[in-house]
C-alpha cells in the first residue's frame, strides 16, 4: 500500500507543534529553546563517548588483555568510591578506564608502549586528554599483573583528593561505599 498525499508532504519537515516546556508561553519559545538544547547535547559528545569510535570501544571491551581483566575486577565494583567506565573515547582516543565523577583516565600500557614511537604517540595523547581537564595515571601490564595492591593503594590515596563532578543519576549505586571511604 502506498503513502497517503498528506504523508508525502510532511516528509522532511519540521513538526508543527512541539511540547512546550515548563514555563514557556508559545510555540516560538519551544522551537528556540529546543534548538539550544539539541546544541549542548551534541557539543558534549563531541569529546566523550563519540558514536563514530562506538565499534572500536565494543571491540576493545570485547578483547581486553589479561592486564586490563586483572584490573577492572577491582574498578567495576566500585569499591573505591567511584564509577569507571571500560574503553571511554575522549575526542578521538579511546582510554581503558574512567571515571566521569572524577575525571581521571587509567592507562594499562604494554610492551608496544615501550618503542620510542609509541612514547611520543602516547606522549601527545596524554597532552590532548589532559587538555579537557583529564588526569590520566599510566600503568604498565607488568604492574598490574605482579603488584595490583600497590596501585590500588596508590588509588585509594589519590581519589579523595581529586574534585568532585556533580554525579549522574545512577553514578553512585545505594549500599555502594561513598567517595573516600575505603573497604581495607
Amino acid at each position: 500500500m502506498g503513502r497517503g498525499r498528506e504523508d508525502q508532504r510532511d516528509m522532511g519537515r519540521p513538526p508543527l507543534y512541539l511540547p512546550l516546556a515548563k514555563g514557556e508561553k508559545g510555540r516560538k519559545n519551544a522551537l528556540k529553546n529546543r534548538g539550544k538544547k539539541d546544541k549542548l547535547q551534541a557539543g558534549m559528545t563531541k569529546i566523550f563517548n563519540q558514536m563514530r569510535l562506538a565499534v572500536t570501544r565494543r571491540t576493545l571491551r570485547n578483547q581486553p588483555t589479561q592486564a586490563e581483566e586483572n584490573l577492572w575486577k577491582f574498578l567495576r565494583s566500585q569499591n573505591l568510591g567511584v564509577k569507571f567506565r571500560r574503553q571511554y573515547s575522549i575526542g578521538r582516543y579511546v582510554v581503558d578506564f574512567y571515571a566521569p565523577s572524577i575525571k581521571l583516565a587509567i592507562e594499562v600500557d604494554g610492551e608496544i608502549h615501550e618503542t620510542k614511537k609509541a612514547k611520543e604517540y602516547d606522549f601527545v595523547r596524554q597532552q590532548e586528554i589532559e587538555g579537557v581537564g583529564v588526569k590520566v595515571l599510566r600503568f604498565t601490564n607488568e604492574e598490574v599483573l605482579g603488584n595490583i595492591e600497590a596501585i590500588l593503594v596508590s588509588l585509594r590515596e589519590m581519589i579523595p583528593k581529586l574534585p568532585v563532578l556533580p554525579l549522574s543519576k545512577g553514578e553512585i549505586k545505594r549500599g555502594s561505599p561513598q567517595r573516600g571511604s575505603f573497604p581495607q
